[in-house]
């Protein structure tokens, strides 16, 4: 199980994001072990359509990009530590599935304080 300390920060730095792809280097820095790490990173490819493609954050649009996409990765620690995903899973959107899976963490690790 992944340490609640990463989690927290994790939580903090990308909170219900469920868009976003991130660089799969940056989660072993937060604290997460890079094999779990490395379920969720793989190699984005932009498609044809403009909601396809992958954009960095002035706009240039990338090819592929490789990294972790927020939502899987939320899905990913809630499965890890045990979170309900009942509630997310019944949402259609990436942004409300995303809030849904940070409730349900949140409340696992409340009061989890031992890493």
């Amino acid at each position: 199980m992944q340490k609640t300390s990463a989690i927290r920060k994790y939580l903090d730095t990308y909170g219900a994001d469920g868009h976003t792809i991130i660089k799969a280097e940056a989660l072993p820095e937060m604290g997460f072990d890079s094999e779990f790490v490395a379920k969720f990173a793989y190699d984005h490819k932009s498609g044809k359509h403009p909601k396809e493609k992958i954009f960095d954050k002035h706009g240039n649009v990338f090819e592929s990009l490789y990294g972790v996409y927020t939502l899987d990765f939320l899905y990913g620690i809630a499965t890890d530590i045990g979170a309900d995903k009942t509630a997310a899973h019944q949402k259609m959107g990436r942004g409300f599935q995303a809030q849904e899976l940070v409730r349900a963490i949140n409340a696992v690790i409340k009061e989890d304080t031992d890493d």
